[in-house]
């Protein structure tokens, strides 16, 4: 799938929330996730708060597009309004990765993405202990620096952990998911925001709404181009042959 984060790009702000949620359900994205931190988090920075009416809207909209919707979930004490949402998946963010309390009661039926971060692969196989191999672990390198995005880990994962590995983009050069496509992630995460200038928590590495779109599309072109690997004739015939 190609899931589209909004994570706090909305900066709280529920029309601005409605625009970036409204540009995923027009394009060709499967999927989109809101993010909800835990209390604490909102204690020392409440301009990020979204009303939870918020959340049972963006489900209702989300299905009626024919989309799935995710919740990257750190505060257990909404997991069972989640639930009574339907919500179709979660994503567990790197630092809750290593906590083993919060994996042990994050009791749910639902697909679980789970994002590695820096972690090393003893913590992410202690994880996979706790919540079980029927879910995906996300690659990514929290850095927006091409040099740290070390893209071979998607394939080092998907021979150590054989389960399913997405790529989620921190680069701040959103070419790099191109070089991940190689590795055949199971789904891709994008972050996205608005594109008038007003800094946002995941500024650097998201898609601007205006590129949403083209960027996509150009996605898809490169997973063409991917192949089985084989050497075989074509059947159509060869044009210029070398």
């Amino acid at each position: 799938m190609k899931i589209i984060e909004i994570g706090h790009n909305h900066l709280g702000s529920r029309p601005r929330a409605t625009a970036l949620v409204t540009k995923v359900l027009d394009s060709e994205a499967d999927a989109l996730t809101l993010q909800i931190r835990e209390r604490e988090f909102y204690l020392g920075s409440p301009q990020y708060a979204l009303d939870p009416e918020f959340l049972t809207q963006t489900r209702i909209r989300s299905h009626s597009a024919g989309k799935s919707f995710g919740v990257a979930l750190s505060d257990l004490s909404l997991l069972s309004l989640c639930e009574q949402l339907s919500v179709d998946f979660y994503k567990i963010l790197s630092r809750d990765l290593e906590n083993s309390e919060f994996l042990s009661n994050f009791r749910t039926d639902k697909k679980l993405y789970l994002s590695t971060g820096m972690s090393p692969l003893e913590a992410i196989d202690a994880a996979v202990d706790i919540v079980g191999k029927d879910n995906t672990l996300i690659h990514t390198s929290l850095s927006d620096n091409l040099e740290d995005m070390n893209i071979k880990a998607i394939q080092t994962m998907q021979e150590y952990f054989n389960m399913p590995i997405a790529y989620g983009n921190h680069c701040k050069d959103i070419n790099a998911t191109f070089a991940a496509l190689a590795f055949n992630p199971s789904d891709i995460f994008l972050y996205l925001k608005v594109a008038d200038g007003t800094p946002c928590p995941d500024d650097a590495h998201a898609v601007t709404a205006r590129n949403l779109d083209s960027f996509l599309k150009s996605i898809c072109d490169v997973e063409k181009t991917i192949g089985n690997g084989v050497k075989c004739k074509l059947t159509d015939g060869i044009r210029g042959q070398k």
